[in-house]
């Protein structure tokens, strides 16, 4: 594989890691606030924009840049279950 199909790999990682995450918040699964969650969000955030910095997609990176750092504030918070 190419680093392009890496990079685009990763970002399809991330994406599914966040739709999973929801998936799992909505049907009860998982909470918002448990740190599973959060650290999936962060994850899947990072590994987006770090795809979307590649392809110069701003809007998707500043959205993911801006997800994983509400993720990493709720971590520091302390969201105290898991």
């Amino acid at each position: 594989m190419r680093t392009r199909q890496y990079i685009e790999l990763f970002g399809w990682i991330g994406a599914l890691l966040i739709l999973l995450m929801f998936t799992l918040n909505s049907l009860a699964i998982i909470h918002a606030q448990s740190t599973y969650y959060q650290i999936g969000n962060l994850i899947g955030a990072v590994l987006i924009a770090a795809a979307s910095m590649v392809k110069r997609a701003w809007p998707a990176a500043f959205l993911n840049i801006s997800w994983g750092l509400i993720a990493v504030v709720s971590l520091i918070r302390g969201t105290g279950q898991f």
